[in-house]
């Protein structure tokens, strides 16, 4: 009899890792794939409970973001969901945004900041909408056939709005066209800027703007990170000009990050790849310096001269958030997935999702649990072949899809959208290996 290999853990179906990192008031918050992480004033983290708001981990990977008053608010494929600060219920948003595709929400981490979010639905009329009372009530502005999967706002002028997303080739083969939309007076008009993708590129993505230069916007470009897919990009884009610089190019680019200093340099988050991946530090002229080839990390970020990093779970590896004091030279664990709190304090309260909340954060006692444990021993292939093949392989492999989906976080086929909707934009296309990640979705 054969022993099944110790794997990646999975919840609901869905490896268990960070997509997004940022903080708000001095204090962490990770957006995980089964929901946000919260550090409360005590320095403890608990998981909050994601099923209220539809995500069943079979379907987006949705967006977060936490205003400075404590209210969150979620982008999903049914829409844009807010959690009152102190509060239990999540509510959706009514009228334009309401069953729409909402692939980003962002606010800046500053009191009275308005709360923006745009939609990649496959549609005629994309939105990028606005709320200036934290996240009640929306105005909207149509922006086209333009699918957005980004958001952000210049932390030094925050009338300088920037989304970046694409528009569909005219066959569902063609390349796409990346576009950049630029905005001067706090997202009440859009101009758009072309970013030109290259073959197997799917779209781009606004990565940070930074304090110092409220017109220069970073960006990178996406593939679906198949054997036959080209390297990805790091773009900055003059936003006064529309003039697009590449960087760097690396097989898998996961994140990046403004970067204290005054050579207007950003730290960047690629997969290792040999002497050349990992943490890389990238100046504003491109040139590049290699601080840490063997991260493997899906997110980065500094603040106050302290580095953080999301390092990629994985068997024997449980750290969930690593810091740096010293320029990436080294890092200490700050957080590991066993380590955080499943109770938010809200699931007695809440008689709907009670119950499945209960279950996902049983689930995810299990999950990070199962991180710790040692991989086992190669075995012997002798009578495994009912099994699907090497136990070793399978588990490679598994890690491999892992950090595609952390990276390409709101990225699927077409079986995580409702039948109906499938049906109408991916047709048949979705079947093909070749089309992962043609099919909508928002990516950070």
């Amino acid at each position: 009899m054969c022993a099944l290999p110790a794997q990646v853990a999975l919840a609901h179906g869905r490896p268990l890792g960070v997509n997004q990192l940022f903080r708000v008031g001095g204090r962490n918050v990770l957006f995980t794939t089964r929901g946000a992480v919260l550090e409360g004033a005590d320095g403890v983290y608990r998981w909050s409970c994601s099923r209220a708001y539809g995500d069943t981990g079979q379907a987006l990977i949705p967006n977060l973001g936490l205003t400075a008053s404590g209210t969150l608010v979620v982008g999903t494929i049914a829409g844009l969901y807010r959690r009152a600060p102190g509060a239990c219920l999540w509510t959706r948003a009514p009228g334009a945004l309401e069953f729409m595709f909402v692939g980003d929400v962002y606010a800046l981490p500053v009191a009275g900041a308005s709360v923006f979010a745009v939609t990649a639905d496959p549609v005629p009329d994309n939105l990028v909408a606005r709320s200036d009372d934290d996240g009640v009530s929306f105005a909207v502005v149509s922006v086209g056939n333009v699918r957005l999967q980004s958001v952000r706002v210049a932390p030094s002028d925050p009338q300088r709005v920037y989304a970046a997303g694409f528009t569909p080739g005219e066959t569902p083969l063609a390349t796409p066209a990346g576009v950049l939309l630029a905005s001067v007076d706090g997202g009440q008009s859009f101009a758009p800027l072309s970013v030109p993708l290259e073959t197997g590129e799917l779209t781009v993505v606004v990565t940070h703007v930074p304090s110092a230069d409220a017109s220069a916007v970073w960006l990178r470009t996406v593939t679906a990170r198949l054997s036959e897919s080209p390297p990805e990009r790091l773009l900055r884009v003059d936003a006064m000009t529309g003039d697009v610089t590449e960087l760097l190019e690396r097989r898998q680019l996961r994140g990046a990050t403004e970067a204290s200093g005054d050579d207007g340099a950003a730290w960047v988050i690629s997969a290792p790849e040999g002497d050349q991946g990992g943490l890389l530090r990238v100046a504003s002229d491109g040139q590049v310096s290699i601080e840490d080839a063997s991260l493997d990390a899906t997110c980065v970020l500094e603040e106050g001269g302290v580095l953080y990093a999301c390092p990629l779970p994985r068997t024997g590896q449980t750290s969930a958030l690593i810091q740096s004091t010293d320029g990436g030279r080294s890092f200490v664990r700050v957080l590991g997935f066993e380590e955080v709190v499943t109770e938010d304090g809200c699931s007695a309260s809440d008689p709907v999702d009670a119950n499945t909340c209960a279950a996902d954060f049983g689930d995810l006692v299990r999950d990070s649990g199962a991180l710790v444990t040692e991989p086992p021993p190669v075995r012997s292939m002798a009578g495994c072949a009912a099994m699907g093949g090497a136990p070793q392989l399978r588990w490679l492999e598994l890690a491999g899809l892992g950090a595609l989906l952390l990276a390409m976080r709101g990225r699927r086929p077409c079986g995580g959208w409702p039948r109906r909707r499938a049906a109408q934009t991916c047709g048949h296309l979705c079947r093909k290996r070749s089309m992962l990640g043609r099919c909508g979705g928002s990516l950070e």
